[in-house]
């Protein structure tokens, strides 16, 4: 589990491929972002809580990506 900043997130994310993506979650009452390893039985659990907001992988489109976490942290203020 990572509790990062945006940026460095979107490294992660860029890294990631198709079979292992990155799954994102709000943090911190949505004030940050968690990412873990999208292809694991614990995250899988994890993916119906009110805090995820998607899986991602290199090969979407970074600035669509960008702006959903964009988005999802600024509903939380």
């Amino acid at each position: 589990m990572a509790i990062t900043q945006l940026s460095a997130l979107m490294g992660r994310i860029n890294a990631a491929s198709p079979q292992s993506p990155i799954a994102v979650f709000t943090t911190d009452n949505g004030r940050g972002l968690r990412s873990v390893f999208g292809a694991t039985i614990e995250t899988g659990r994890e993916v119906n809580s009110q805090e995820f907001i998607g899986m991602f992988h290199s090969q979407m489109d970074a600035a669509k990506v960008r702006n959903r976490l964009h988005s999802a942290l600024s509903k939380s203020h």
